[in-house]
Protein backbone atom coordinates (compact mmCIF):
# COMPACT_ATOMS: atom_id res chain seq x y z
CA UNK A 1 0.00 0.00 0.00
CA UNK A 2 2.91 2.34 0.71
CA UNK A 3 4.16 1.96 -2.87
CA UNK A 4 0.73 3.00 -4.16
CA UNK A 5 0.77 6.13 -2.00
CA UNK A 6 4.28 6.97 -3.15
CA UNK A 7 3.30 6.52 -6.80
CA UNK A 8 0.26 8.75 -6.34
CA UNK A 9 2.38 11.40 -4.65
CA UNK A 10 4.94 11.34 -7.46
CA UNK A 11 2.10 11.64 -9.97
CA UNK A 12 0.90 14.78 -8.22
CA UNK A 13 4.40 16.22 -8.10
CA UNK A 14 4.85 15.47 -11.80
CA UNK A 15 2.14 18.03 -12.55
CA UNK A 16 4.49 20.81 -11.40
CA UNK A 17 6.70 20.76 -14.54
CA UNK A 18 3.59 20.73 -16.72
CA UNK A 19 2.14 23.72 -14.87
CA UNK A 20 5.47 25.54 -15.23
CA UNK A 21 5.41 24.76 -18.96
CA UNK A 22 1.92 26.18 -19.38
CA UNK A 23 2.79 29.32 -17.43
CA UNK A 24 5.91 29.74 -19.57
CA UNK A 25 3.87 29.37 -22.76
CA UNK A 26 1.47 32.01 -21.50
CA UNK A 27 4.27 34.39 -20.51
CA UNK A 28 6.50 33.94 -23.55
CA UNK A 29 3.62 34.05 -26.04
CA UNK A 30 3.42 37.80 -25.42
CA UNK A 31 7.14 38.32 -25.94
CA UNK A 32 8.43 35.78 -28.48
CA UNK A 33 7.50 34.08 -31.72
CA UNK A 34 5.76 30.71 -31.69
CA UNK A 35 9.03 28.85 -32.12
CA UNK A 36 10.75 30.90 -29.42
CA UNK A 37 7.82 30.42 -27.08
CA UNK A 38 7.82 26.65 -27.47
CA UNK A 39 11.60 26.36 -27.16
CA UNK A 40 11.73 28.47 -24.00
CA UNK A 41 8.73 26.73 -22.47
CA UNK A 42 10.32 23.35 -23.17
CA UNK A 43 13.52 24.49 -21.47
CA UNK A 44 11.46 25.60 -18.46
CA UNK A 45 9.82 22.16 -18.40
CA UNK A 46 13.24 20.46 -18.55
CA UNK A 47 14.54 22.51 -15.62
CA UNK A 48 11.48 21.79 -13.48
CA UNK A 49 11.48 18.10 -14.41
CA UNK A 50 15.18 17.82 -13.54
CA UNK A 51 14.60 19.56 -10.21
CA UNK A 52 11.71 17.20 -9.50
CA UNK A 53 13.86 14.14 -10.20
CA UNK A 54 16.77 15.41 -8.12
CA UNK A 55 14.47 16.35 -5.25
CA UNK A 56 12.58 13.07 -5.46
CA UNK A 57 15.73 10.94 -5.37
CA UNK A 58 16.93 12.83 -2.29
CA UNK A 59 13.61 12.61 -0.44
CA UNK A 60 12.76 9.04 -1.48
CA UNK A 61 16.10 7.28 -2.19
CA UNK A 62 14.54 3.83 -1.87
CA UNK A 63 12.11 4.58 -4.72
CA UNK A 64 14.65 6.04 -7.18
Amino acid sequence: MEDLRTTALFGLYSLIPYAAYLLAVYYFSYRLSLTGTLVCATLVWLVFAALLLVGWTRLHPSMA
